[in-house]
This record gives C-alpha cells, sequence and structure tokens, in this order.
C-alpha cells in the first residue's frame, strides 16, 4: 500500500513538469522595397544552449520555435535569433524583439504576425 501511494506521488510531480516553447514564427522583408525574401538562414540559440536552424520559405515565412523541457523549473529561457543572407546585413533579435527597430508586426500595436526586416549591404 505504502508503494502505491510513493509511486502516485512520484507520478503527480511528473505531471506537474512543464513543457513550453521558445522562438517565433514570422516574415523576412528587405526594408527598402518591402519584398519578402526567400532562403534567409534562420538560428534559434537559448542561454540553455538550445540551437535550431531553419530558412524561411519561398513567401519568406520562418518558424524558429523549439519545444523546451522546463522540467520543475522555470520556463522563462532567454533566446536570440539571428537572420543571416548573403547581401544584407546579418540582424539579430532577442527575447525583447518588440522594441527593436528591425521588427514589427502587422497590425501596430498587437503581437499577431513579427515582420524582420533585412537591410541590403
Amino acid at each position: 500500500m505504502k508503494i502505491e501511494k510513493l509511486i502516485y506521488f512520484v507520478a503527480l510531480i511528473a505531471l506537474q513538469s512543464c513543457d513550453g516553447f521558445i522562438g517565433e514564427d514570422g516574415v523576412v522583408i528587405d526594408s527598402e522595397t518591402g519584398n519578402r525574401i526567400p532562403n534567409v538562414t534562420v538560428s534559434l540559440i537559448s542561454d540553455d544552449g538550445v540551437s535550431l536552424e531553419t530558412k524561411t520559405d519561398l513567401i519568406g515565412f520562418f518558424n524558429a520555435n523549439k519545444l523546451i523541457g522546463c522540467g520543475l523549473g522555470n520556463c522563462d529561457t532567454d533566446f536570440s535569433i539571428k537572420f543571416k543572407l548573403e547581401g544584407y546585413q546579418t540582424t539579430t533579435i532577442n527575447e525583447t524583439y518588440a522594441r527593436n527597430q528591425d521588427t514589427e508586426f502587422v497590425t501596430e500595436g498587437t503581437r499577431d504576425t513579427l515582420i524582420v526586416k533585412l537591410t541590403p549591404n
């Protein structure tokens, strides 16, 4: 009977652990023309060593999200996302991207679709 209670307690603790997402999705555009940019290398790097590399698709869309296991700890993991393409200045944003001059949102004042602007060299 005591072992059953112990197993129940351990299972309850395990179920309380959480998973969380870090990163962002959105579109990358040319800061001068407003055109969407395909094949931009998008690198997600967290302070916890989590990393992911992807590219924008044919219409400039990127999805740089990663599921992280938080265990019993906090899911607030700092991260940065780097956007790199030959012919453009590399841009890096972090979790405070809403206040970054290289980003904006489709609907001003909301956090709907993130737009990242790359500046040509």
